[in-house]
């Protein structure tokens, strides 16, 4: 068992408390980080000046926005970078290492800049270590820094740099950092007795067989097959949970071919809600020239008859629930090729009063939902955006199976009106904000559907097991499935990207109200669930957020609604 450290530290030498904020010099300042054996230095400085000036657009702002920014459109803006390093001095090896930074500036500017500098723009006026173009981020907000996956030896120095731009007036304010690392497991850098939680003397369990990450999987896969030909389902089962729990933890990606193996497995243990969903993704990967095509069709009418007849075993146990028209609860049900999970009518209180929420969370307002729908199972991918729109823009690129992101509002639009005309209906929009948190919630009244928040501003532990965010993301996005889904069977409703909902913004009414739809116009569209470049209080079910509609964001994707 790993053994796990949460750190987060405000330097003496600095004498800062929560929520005070101190500046850091624009000539150059050292933040020394050093306690139970990891240091943390760095420095902080402007490394190019007039890289850019802020180009604000009427159009693509609110007024209020629009007013904000509009004196500041001619100054020039700065690119700091934060240049920085670990080291590990504990004496033990780590197979886990990351560091966040919270770095704000007094004012955020634009993000519509146009270039003027050397190169046409920010990027072009400074390179990372391997001459690459560095990764603008705007002030403002979080940063996620250095990520280490890999194996940390005692000694060892991990290095990182990121950069930020800022109005040349205001100076970024360094707010706090963290530090989370595991000690490696026994057999890999230190004691069994210091790498494991064990009982009374005599009492520890058996050691864990040390194999590469990889080839532990390879095992635990041939080790549900293996249970599958002697008939034992639970072992299967079993098997299987430990791969995929395996392949969560070390950001492994299965081989296409793995996706039909699994359902295979899933199918011969009566689980079939897993069965069809490893189907439908071979499929997905291989298309039609799938070597076993025809194989995957029938394993999934087979395992959709079984749950028609009440035998899918897992499946069955979400609900299985007559809904509105035929909808039934938690049902799986594939449209244009995309996975949809049926949601049944009800009420649900929207909005919060916790300690985390925001103003516009609240007054508290109690929605009846009159028709069931279904909602995709999934954020839409990558492959999803391809097949129907013929380009990718995603910043995370290459990753067929995470979510499409850096889509405007108005991107979506043309997306949802090509997959309609496609179809031959009208099908297909975005949920409205009140069914995306019905949704959502699945029946829950906590901060997020596994419970409450306990660390909103570090690594939390509820939502660890269900959401990619800045503290587990290692900044970026993630295939979709990964981590626990909520009552309903929807995947990534928290975390991984933010998502596009169908409303304007505007103040909730209080009281009690009918599948309400948000204001009749706007300037700002809502979107939900919080992202991977965020912290642990804003992946909330309540919380809410507005841009205008032509906004994209390497944060932001979104998830269908399908009308029946």
């Amino acid at each position: 068992m790993s053994h796990s450290k949460t750190l987060t530290h405000f330097p003496a030498a600095l004498a800062i408390a929560l929520g005070v904020e101190m500046l850091i010099p624009s000539a150059m300042a050292e933040i020394l980080y050093d306690k139970e054996g990891i240091q943390l230095q760095g420095s902080a400085r402007i490394v190019s000046r007039n890289a850019a000036t802020c180009n604000v657009l009427e159009e693509k702002y609110s007024p209020e926005e629009y007013e904000e920014l509009k004196g500041n459109q001619d100054q020039p803006l700065h690119v700091w970078r934060l240049d920085f390093s670990a080291h590990n001095n504990t004496g033990k090896t780590l197979d886990f290492l990351q560091a966040n930074f919270d770095i704000q500036a007094t004012q955020s500017p634009c993000t519509n800049w146009s270039g003027e500098g050397p190169g046409g723009g920010p990027a072009g006026d400074f390179t990372d270590e391997k001459g690459n173009p560095g990764f603008v981020q705007p002030a403002g907000v979080s940063f996620k820094g250095l990520s280490r996956v890999s194996p940390m030896g005692a000694g060892e120095v991990a290095r990182d740099r990121m950069f930020m731009l800022v109005f040349h007036e205001y100076e970024p304010v360094f707010k706090r950092w963290s530090v989370n690392f595991n000690f490696a497991r026994a057999g890999s850098g230190e004691s069994a007795a210091a790498a494991s939680d064990q009982g009374p003397a005599g009492e520890a369990a058996r050691p864990r067989i040390q194999l590469p990450p990889d080839i532990l999987a390879d095992k635990y896969l041939r080790q549900a097959e293996q249970r599958v030909e002697e008939k034992d389902h639970e072992g299967a089962r079993k098997a299987m949970e430990e791969l995929l729990a395996l392949q969560q933890e070390h950001g492994l990606e299965p081989a296409p071919e793995d996706h039909f193996r699994y359902a295979r497995i899933w199918s011969a243990a009566g689980a079939s809600e897993k069965a069809i969903e490893a189907a439908v993704r071979y499929l997905q990967i291989r298309g039609r020239e799938a070597a076993h095509y025809d194989d995957a069709i029938d394993l999934i009418n087979r395992a959709e008859a079984r749950q028609d007849r009440g035998e899918s075993g897992p499946a069955a146990s979400g609900g299985g629930r007559p809904g509105s028209a035929g909808i039934r609860v938690g049902e799986t049900v594939v449209f244009d090729g995309m996975e949809f999970v049926g949601i049944p009518p009800g009420e649900f209180l929207m909005g919060s009063t916790s300690r985390d929420a925001d103003d516009d969370e609240q007054p508290v307002t109690r929605v009846r939902i009159t028709k069931g729908f279904y909602l995709g199972k999934y954020e839409v991918t990558q492959a999803e955006w391809q097949a129907v729109m013929g380009n990718n823009p995603s910043h995370f690129a290459g990753c067929a199976l995470c979510p499409v992101e850096k889509v405007s509002g108005e991107d979506v639009q043309d997306f949802i009106g090509r997959l309609n005309a496609r179809s031959g209906g009208e099908s297909y929009r975005l949920p409205t904000e009140a069914e995306w948190e019905y949704a959502a919630r699945a029946g829950t009244t906590t901060d997020t559907y596994a419970g409450d928040i306990t660390e909103p501003w570090g690594n939390d532990p509820v939502l660890n097991g269900i959401a990619w965010y800045a503290e587990n993301s290692s900044g970026r996005t993630h295939p979709m499935g990964r981590k626990a889904p909520n009552g309903w069977g929807l995947y990534d409703m928290l975390g991984n990207v933010w998502e596009w909902v169908g409303d304007w913004y505007g103040a909730y009414p209080g009281g009690g109200v009918t599948d309400p739809a948000g204001p009749g116009s706007g300037s700002r569209r809502v979107f939900r669930g919080g992202g991977w470049a965020y912290g642990a209080r804003s992946c909330r079910s309540a919380i809410r957020l507005r841009l205008s509609p032509g906004s994209r964001f390497d944060y932001l994707g979104f998830r269908l609604l399908r009308e029946e």
